[in-house]
């Protein structure tokens, strides 16, 4: 069948079917490609490949749930082991070093990342200080300066949020889905919002904000530095 002829080691997913694991090869090699190639043709051509895989996946996954759910409704049983897989609670435990208190966890990983930060803002700022020591404090500067930005058309807008990644974080006040479907009524207030930003050039301080979710890059979590930062 289509669903057992791609499993294996790295196909446990049981949604995965042919289109889907054919999509995720052209992508592999499209990505191969433009390592080897470095162009903007073959960049655009990953990029491509990257949207259309992972839209292929999207839609296979959340069918394959779908028809799952919908055939178990009068299951409660079933429903909530669905659910619970879904969820997958185990995998977030799982990511509890040593079963230590979630306070113990977010201060160490507050500092674990705030020296990673630190680090890069040293390695930026020594960068920098060195890049200007062989330079004429009396050097013009040739060229326009950058003083304003351009203010952005409807389509812009529009163009802007249906390429969108549909992806989703609990920081956003609605899924990016409905805004999308809801786009056409809430357009116009949207683009004032946005021109009224590039306009007075103000950026709204709540939305500077993210949540940092650790992953693990190793099989140990036993030490910080076995966990990846996830924005």
């Amino acid at each position: 069948s289509q669903r057992s002829k791609y499993r294996g080691w790295w196909c446990s997913d049981p949604w995965m079917n042919t289109e889907c694991q054919k999509a995720r090869s052209v992508r592999r090699k499209a990505e191969r490609d433009n390592k080897r190639l470095k162009t903007e043709e073959s960049r655009n051509a990953w990029l491509q490949a990257s949207k259309h895989a992972e839209a292929i996946i999207n839609s296979t996954r959340d069918r394959f749930y779908q028809e799952k759910l919908e055939a178990s409704k009068h299951d409660r049983k079933k429903t909530y082991s669905i659910v619970e897989h879904l969820i997958d609670r185990s995998t977030v435990k799982s990511l509890r070093p040593n079963n230590k208190s979630d306070e113990d966890i977010a201060d160490e990983m507050s500092c674990f990342f705030k020296e990673k930060v630190e680090k890069i803002y040293s390695a930026i700022e020594a960068s920098h200080q060195t890049d200007l020591v062989d330079q004429d404090k009396n050097c013009l500067f040739v060229g326009k300066p950058f003083e304003n930005f351009s203010l952005i058309t409807e389509q812009d807008l529009i163009d802007t949020i249906t390429e969108l990644n549909k992806k989703e974080c609990e920081n956003d006040p609605i899924p990016l889905k409905l805004l999308v479907k809801c786009l056409e009524e809430v357009k116009n207030i949207l683009l004032f919002i946005v021109n009224d930003s590039l306009a007075t050039g103000t950026f709204p301080k709540s939305l500077k904000e993210a949540l940092v979710k650790p992953a693990k890059k190793e099989k140990s979590t036993d030490c910080d530095s076995a966990l990846i930062p996830l924005l």
